[in-house]
């Protein structure tokens, strides 16, 4: 047979404060867990769009490189142009000084009978007046 047991109201009543202190406690733990895992949620949400973004950002570093390797390549080629345009103002210079002195050598020459001189050079003078029109023709077409 089975042996029978008794419990007295104050045994009865320590075990239930101590039953209820434990459910209080757990209830305090489970309401803490929660409110954690809900923390965790929300933090889980924003960082779950983490790569998307961080694929985005290297997408445009990437472009941002490319469009910086452009303009700088660009930016070559400008300088380069630049320069040989200083080279061709500066042999234009020079051909012009060239010009002027002539022409101040021809009006240095006071006495020159104009009418014997293009007789003389009629077709230097033809020809260099074709070369010159070429020459127009070259530069400018």
């Amino acid at each position: 047979m089975a042996e029978v047991t008794y419990v007295t109201k104050d045994g009865l009543d320590r075990v239930d404060a101590r039953l209820t202190a434990e459910i209080k406690e757990n209830k305090q733990h489970i309401k803490e867990n929660s409110e954690a895992i809900v923390k965790l949620e929300a933090l889980y949400g924003t960082l779950v769009k983490l790569p998307d973004a961080i694929s985005a950002l290297e997408k445009t570093v990437v472009s941002v490189n490319h469009n910086l390797e452009t303009m700088s390549t660009r930016i070559g080629l400008m300088n380069e142009s630049i320069t040989e345009q200083r080279n061709s103002i500066k042999d234009l210079r020079a051909e012009n000084q060239k010009q002027n002195e002539t022409i101040h050598e021809v009006d240095n020459k006071s006495k020159i009978d104009w009418s014997k001189a293009i007789t003389a050079n009629f077709w230097k003078i033809i020809l260099a007046i074709a070369g010159a029109i070429v020459a127009y023709k070259q530069l400018i077409g």
